[in-house]
């Protein structure tokens, strides 16, 4: 578990004031009953994402109810809002800012104010929390337009569940979940579509054909993707040669790698590497 506090003093500065950080969470752990809003420690006028991994009871102004595991909701601090209950224990990510920049950001996505929004996983935490944690925490001066891009994702997936369900959760095969996990898990490996589709007693084709149509990408792109994602954190490295870098991803061919890399990157490896060295 982790989460993380903090002051936000170094984006709160100079002509980041356009973007301020109260503070955020990642599955911050909870007991009890607590009052999330309005902030008890800060009275500035502010948004709230919050997203709960656990279900978990909730009250607004005085009316109960209970939110599904994975949901996010927007606040802002029109009502009054608790979550959890006596011996109860729940987990929170969560984010509270203000600042033009987030006003106009959801402003331009018409995000709905103080509605859950229910996710299918928690994969929207990963992919969209933790960019911003890593880049709080590993840069001195940060950049503003990557810390938005990083909001502006989470906005976009809200956009894409309202898009594609209708006012409803959009529910994705469990085998396909299951399969996506794998991946996720296991890219290292030798791993062939023949081999994912038989995992899911399908042909082959149709199995991409629906990989792709939930997740946007093709099973093996989304492999090769996740290869050399990872590939490229690895290279921040000296100490490994293209040749380790490549094997530790799962590729025995380094030219294959270097392909593959270059295609997906637009420039090999090692000039990949210069790059993350002179910056």
């Amino acid at each position: 578990m982790f989460y993380f506090i903090e002051s936000c003093e170094r984006l709160n500065q100079g002509r980041a004031q356009r973007l301020c950080f109260i503070g955020f969470g990642i599955r911050h752990p909870r007991s009890g009953r607590e009052q999330i809003i309005p902030n008890l420690y800060n009275a500035t006028a502010h948004y709230s994402l919050v997203f709960n991994h656990e279900p978990v009871k909730i009250s607004i102004d005085g009316a109960a109810g209970v939110l599904p595991g994975n949901t996010l909701v927007v606040w802002n601090q029109s009502a009054r809002v608790v979550y959890g209950e006596t011996g109860a224990r729940w987990r929170l990510t969560w984010l509270q800012l203000y600042g033009e920049e987030i006003d106009t950001l959801l402003r331009d996505h018409g995000t709905p104010l103080n509605r859950p929004f229910t996710f299918d996983s928690e994969r929207i935490v990963n992919n969209r929390w933790m960019p911003i944690c890593e880049e709080f925490s590993e840069y001195v001066s940060l950049d503003l337009p990557i810390v938005r891009n990083h909001i502006d994702g989470i906005l976009l997936e809200i956009d894409r569940l309202r898009r594609n369900s209708g006012g409803g959760e959009l529910r994705i095969p469990e085998a396909f979940r299951e399969m996506r996990d794998f991946l996720d898990n296991h890219y290292t490996e030798n791993i062939t579509l023949t081999g994912l589709a038989k995992k899911v007693h399908l042909a082959p084709a149709y199995f991409s054909r629906r990989f792709k149509e939930y997740f946007g990408q093709g099973p093996i792109d989304y492999l090769i993707a996740l290869r050399l994602h990872d590939a490229a954190l690895c290279l921040r490295s000296t100490e490994l040669s293209i040749r380790e870098v490549a094997g530790l991803v799962g590729y025995n061919d380094v030219f294959h790698f270097s392909k593959q890399f270059k295609r997906h990157f637009g420039v090999a490896p090692q000039l990949f590497r210069d790059s993350l060295l002179k910056k």
